[in-house]
């Protein structure tokens, strides 16, 4: 859905729902998130008519290592005027309570895996029940600083101004310093 220049790419992303929406599509991929999910495609579709697709496994015997989280991340930045104030905003917005309310409201698939999910019907329960076994993505595990990098290099490699082998090592090295 990008293109070499990473133009355009929220807007194709948000294209691909609208044409899910209006019938010219069989699948999605969506968010776990408050785009894309379950409770916008309410309007046409019931929860009980929608799924959950998972990877392929490609080789038999094997399990697919594709990443699986659910929420969003916070944090606090070193230069914030006032950390003790940034942290309780983090906890308050974190809180199972508001997490409840991110879910009911906004249609978004919480971390909190005691979260009581039942409206969103069996898609979001089977999407929910996979959380507690799921790995992070890199944009939950790697530093902003390796994320900036990791979108820099994505470019140079579209354009073959890097091989794969620099990019590796680039990443590698960014990732030790965190």
């Amino acid at each position: 859905m990008m293109n070499n220049d990473g133009a355009n790419s929220t807007a194709m992303f948000n294209d691909s729902f609208a044409l899910f929406q209006s019938g010219k599509a069989a699948h999605v991929m969506g968010l776990r998130s408050d785009v894309g999910h379950w409770q916008d495609f309410n309007e046409f579709l019931t929860a009980d008519k929608l799924g959950v697709m998972k990877a392929p496994v490609v080789t038999a015997g094997t399990t697919a290592n594709l990443p699986y989280d659910g929420g969003i991340g916070y944090g606090v930045a070193k230069w914030t005027k006032d950390p003790k104030v940034a942290v309780d905003l983090v906890r308050s917005l974190t809180s199972t309570e508001a997490l409840k309310a991110f879910h009911a409201d906004a249609g978004a698939i919480a971390a909190d895996t005691t979260i009581d999910v039942p409206q969103g019907g069996p898609a979001v329960a089977t999407i929910v029940s996979e959380l507690k076994g799921g790995k992070p993505a890199l944009h939950v595990a790697l530093s902003s600083k390796t994320l900036d990098l990791m979108g820099w290099l994505s470019q140079q490699l579209l354009s073959g101004s890097v091989t794969v082998d620099e990019v590796v090592k680039q990443l590698a090295a960014s990732d030790q310093v965190g």
